[in-house]
């Protein structure tokens, strides 16, 4: 075989393996299927390099193309664009979130995509996914660090407190006394010693609860129809709603009121009979003299016809006095001339 030959088989051989190289690392990349594009927005990329892969649910969909600013110079934001096989885009919907994680132990980094739910509304090609921003390790220890700083200086004064003597002595005084408090608690026969352990206080005091939400019930109910005399007040009819929601009414009671208060200062201040009568003075004393004098004199009377005393006395109590009276007037209903006598006095009298 002339080395010609050799040099050409040798070539061909090469671009062989090369192509079958080529297709089996194009196979394991999915370069020969068809991609879609999706941007994402962060505020740290961590590292984020081009090339880097995205995945969903484990497995590689894609890859990452571009890692850089926005041309405003305004947006702080770092935008990851990246390229989504077409058969998985489907599975990218409104409710998907992109993180960076860490790809391995040597510290590259890798997007990974949460998959979304079925009933939020698939997400179209060159959308932006909504993004949370990657959590550094290093960085929540050295938060975590500078916390637990803070806080050993805050509590650095109370350590020294409690190691002050005096201290330590107020808590042992403190406590002595705490227990000197429960122990007579526990044995003296006092209110609160009774309360805990006698049965009878207990009951009291669950009477005294339930006659308390008996009154307070009351006390709502007494509430209740206050407000339902208020909406009856306030809605109408009646006097009261008149008084404070009538115009007219309302002035009619203030002009009656200030007459009674004009009648009562002429009373208080007048010389009238009520003024003498309420406040004393000469004409008051006759008056009230006259008065006493005609009670007696009215007592008199009263006590003579009880005894029969007069006419009238004995008219009342003496029945024999009735009887006659009695028979005079049947006499002269029988008596036919004593009437026309009686009728003629009194046509004589009428003529006159």
């Amino acid at each position: 075989m002339s080395r010609e030959l050799k040099v050409g088989l040798f070539v061909v051989l090469g671009l062989l393996l090369t192509m079958v190289t080529i297709f089996v690392i194009g196979d394991t990349k999915r370069l020969w299927e068809a991609k879609v594009g999706y941007s994402a927005a962060f505020d740290d990329v961590a590292g984020l390099k081009p090339g880097a892969p995205v995945r969903m649910g484990g497995f590689d969909i894609g890859a990452v193309t571009h890692v850089g600013h926005d041309r405003s110079a305004n947006d702080a934001h770092i935008y990851v664009k990246m390229v989504i096989v077409k058969a998985e885009s489907g599975r990218i919907r409104a409710d998907t979130m992109a993180h960076i994680v860490g790809k391995g132990l040597l510290g590259d980094k890798m997007v990974e995509l949460t998959p979304g739910s079925g009933t939020a509304a698939a997400l179209p090609a060159d959308s932006l996914i909504p993004s949370e921003d990657p959590t550094d390790v290093f960085a929540a220890a050295n938060r975590v660090a500078e916390v637990t700083q803070k806080a050993v200086e805050n509590i650095e004064p109370l350590a020294k407190a409690l190691g002050d003597p005096k201290f330590a002595s107020d808590i042992k005084g403190t406590v002595s006394d705490i227990h000197s408090l429960l122990e007579a608690l526990v044995h003296s026969d006092s209110t609160v010693h009774r309360l805990l352990y006698d049965h009878k206080e207990a009951e009291q005091v669950d009477e005294l609860l339930a006659n308390m939400s008996r009154t307070t019930s009351r006390i709502d109910a007494v509430l209740a129809d206050v407000e339902d005399v208020t909406a009856h007040v306030k809605q109408g009819p009646g006097i009261a709603h008149a008084l404070f929601y009538d115009g007219d009414i309302s002035k009619n009671a203030a002009g009656s009121i200030a007459e009674i208060h004009e009648d009562l200062k002429a009373v208080r201040e007048g010389n009238g009979l009520a003024h003498a009568i309420l406040y004393g003075d000469s004409s008051s004393q006759r008056v009230m003299s006259n008065l006493n004098a005609m009670s007696d004199d009215l007592r008199v009377i009263v006590g003579n016809m009880r005894e029969g005393k007069g006419t009238l006395g004995a008219l009342l109590v003496d029945p024999t006095v009735y009887e006659d009276i009695k028979g005079i007037v049947g006499n002269v209903e029988r008596n036919e001339v004593l009437r026309a006598l009686v009728r003629y006095s009194i046509k004589a009298d009428e003529k006159k």
